[in-house]
């Protein structure tokens, strides 16, 4: 199975709408294509912050935040950049699987 694009997964949501044209870019000036370009983002990111997907996990070293605090908190961490949901944070080499609590107060990214 070929795998799904943007085009693609936009012209399944217009044809389960009930849309007979497909659109051919997100830059489509129809109507239909203006919609996709405005609200698949948007969808996609809500999607993959609902669950713990398995194909999107990724391990990131976090950056320390600087000049930020946190009542209550003895680090404050920069929110990754093209982070959707932060499932677990865990220590470093010594101890590496045990999770660590956390809380994120804000998504603001870094870059």
């Amino acid at each position: 199975m070929p795998m799904a694009t943007d085009i693609s997964i936009c012209n399944m949501a217009l044809a389960r709408a009930g849309v007979l044209q497909a659109i051919t870019t997100m830059a489509d000036s129809s109507a239909h294509g203006k919609a996709c370009a405005r609200f698949y983002e948007q969808a996609r990111l809500g999607l993959l912050q609902e669950f713990t997907w398995p194909f999107a996990e990724q391990v990131l070293t976090l950056t320390a935040a600087t000049g930020v605090t946190a009542p209550g908190w003895l680090y404050v961490y920069n929110y990754a950049s093209g982070v959707a949901r932060v499932n677990r944070v865990v220590g470093n080499e010594r101890n590496p699987i045990e999770p660590i609590p956390f809380r994120v107060l804000s998504k603001t990214t870094t870059g």
